[in-house]
C-alpha cells in the first residue's frame, strides 16, 4: 500500500488507464508493478467478512493490493486497514452462491494464468472460498507455508484484519462483563432459518437439544425428585454461559425456561444470553451490524 495504495504515483497513473475507455484492451493494460483488487460489500454483515478474509488471502498469493469499496459503509464497525475507494471497474468475478460453470473456472490454473494478466479485479461475492484456493497448485506452497494448520487460516486472518471500532468494542465489553464474564465455560449457539416464512419450530429446538445434550455440551434436565441431584452449599455450582446469536427470542428463552424450571442432572446452571432479537434480517442497518 506504501508504494502502490490510494495517494501514491503508481495508483495515480492506474487509476488513470481505467478512464481510458477508447482501448478496447484498457482492462489488461500494463499499470507497472501494482496490480489491484477491489472487494465490493454485499450480503449481511457475515457474508461480508467471510468474503473480505477470502480475498485478502488471495491477494497475498497473487500479489495485489486491496482496496475496499465502502458504498456499504464498513467504517461504523471496524477500524479497517485498508482505505476506502469506489470506481467503475473493467472486471468483475461472480462468486455468489447461485454462480454458474463458467464463474467456477476462476479456481482452475489455466484461467489464474489469465487473470494474472488483468492488473484490475473487483470482487462481487458472498462466499467463503478459501478451502478452494487450495485447489489451485500454484498457491500450494505458498499456502502451506503462510497455513501449516489449515483449520486456523480464518482464526489468523480475522484477528489480522477485523479490529472493532470503539463503539463496537464497547458494546462487546459491556455484554461481556455483564452477562458472560462470570461463567466457567462460554459456549455459542447460532440458530439460522432459512425457510420461508421463518421463525420458532419445534423441530429445530429439537435438533438443537439433541445435538448440544449427546455432545455433552448442554447437561441433561435431571427428572423431579432425581437421587441424582444434590445441593451443595459449600461451593457455587460450575456456571455455564450459552450466547444465543438468532433474529427470534423463542430459542433462547425457551433454553433459559428449561434449565430454570428443573436443576440440570450435573449440578451446573445455565446463563442464556441473547443480545438481540430483531425477528428480520436487517442488512446494512448500522446498530443491526454493530450488534
Amino acid at each position: 500500500h506504501k508504494r502502490c495504495g490510494p495517494g501514491t504515483d503508481a495508483y495515480k497513473k492506474a487509476t488513470e488507464k481505467l478512464g481510458h475507455d477508447d482501448d478496447e484492451n484498457y482492462a489488461s493494460r500494463s499499470v507497472g508493478e501494482c496490480r489491484y483488487i477491489v472487494w465490493v460489500a454485499v450480503y449481511g454483515l457475515g457474508n461480508k467478512i467471510l468474503t473480505l478474509a477470502s480475498l485478502f488471502l488471495y491477494a497475498l498469493l497473487t500479489e495485489r493490493i486491496v482496496l475496499v469499496d465502502q458504498r456499504k459503509d464498513l467504517s461504523d464497525l471496524f477500524c479497517g486497514p485498508f482505505p476506502a475507494t469506489s470506481w467503475l471497474l473493467p472486471l468483475c468475478l461472480y462468486l455468489i452462491h447461485d454462480y454458474e460453470d463458467h464463474d467456477k473456472m476462476f479456481f482452475c490454473e489455466e484461467d489464474q494464468n489469465l487473470i494474472r494478466q488483468v492488473p484490475w479485479l473487483v470482487f462481487n461475492a458472498n462466499l467463503y472460498f478459501i478451502p478452494s484456493l487450495w485447489l489451485i497448485p500454484s498457491f500450494q506452497t505458498e499456502l502451506i507455508k503462510l497455513f501449516p494448520q489449515k483449520e486456523t487460516v480464518f482464526h489468523h486472518l480475522s484477528r489480522y484484519l477485523f479490529h472493532p471500532t470503539n463503539q463496537v468494542w464497547g458494546m462487546v465489553t459491556r455484554s461481556y462483563n455483564a452477562y458472560l464474564s462470570r461463567a466457567d465455560e462460554t459456549l455459542g449457539i447460532q440458530v439460522r432459518i432459512k425457510s420461508k416464512p421463518a421463525g420458532y419450530f419445534q423441530h429445530f429446538m429439537d435438533q438443537i437439544l439433541a445435538c448440544t445434550q449427546t455432545e455433552k455440551l448442554f447437561p441433561e434436565v435431571a427428572a423431579p425428585q432425581s437421587p441424582q441431584v444434590t445441593t451443595n452449599t459449600s461451593r457455587s455450582p460450575k456456571l455455564k454461559a450459552v450466547l444465543v446469536a438468532s433474529l427470534y427470542p423463542e430459542y433462547s428463552e425457551k433454553l433459559r425456561t428449561m434449565y430454570w424450571e428443573s436443576p440440570s442432572s450435573t449440578g451446573e446452571m445455565l446463563l442464556v444470553y441473547q443480545p438481540s432479537q430483531e425477528m428480520y434480517q436487517q442488512t446494512d442497518k448500522k446498530l443491526h451490524d454493530q450488534k
